[in-house]
């Protein structure tokens, strides 16, 4: 906030930020392949792996009926 109101510096800037994600992406990716790995890490690879993680995937995502009742009625008594 005092970023924006006051121009005081960033703790971490959003170039920081990414560098974080990429981090934790590289450690899973890693941990994946049970080996380490050098960064950058390969975005493609990564990307591959992801893609066959999800098409071997067997979760299947339930869809839940939502009621049309008054839900302020929950808060009468």
């Amino acid at each position: 906030m005092n970023a924006i109101l006051d121009g005081t510096l960033l703790i971490a800037p959003g170039e920081e930020g990414i560098n974080s994600v990429e981090l934790a992406n590289a450690m899973i990716y890693s941990s994946l392949l049970g080996d380490t790995l050098e960064l950058p890490m390969d975005g493609a690879a990564w990307e591959k792996k992801l893609n066959e993680l999800i098409a071997g995937s067997t979760i299947r995502k339930k869809t839940v009926k939502v009621a049309a009742e008054d839900f302020a009625n929950s808060f009468r008594k």
